[in-house]
């Protein structure tokens, strides 16, 4: 059985907004935590050296990481 994909429904294209953000601006008094950016929250990611691993095998390329007070230094 073919599953149906967005493409498939007629009419999808011209009903979907243009701008599909997130705004979490008007949550953020209301939160008890700080509300970060993407970039913010992909800069303190830590890869699993299992993961650094393979992707250095696959690829040939080593991963650029940035060192972390209290943890590299």
């Amino acid at each position: 059985m073919k599953r149906a994909c967005y493409a498939d429904v007629p009419g999808a294209a011209e009903t979907r907004p243009r701008d599909l953000s997130f705004v979490l601006h008007p949550l953020a008094g209301k939160l008890k935590t700080r509300v970060q950016a993407f970039d913010e929250l992909l800069a303190e990611m830590r890869v699993p050296a299992p993961c650094v691993a393979w992707y250095e095998a696959m690829t040939g390329r080593k991963v650029v990481r940035r060192l972390v007070k209290g943890v590299d230094f």
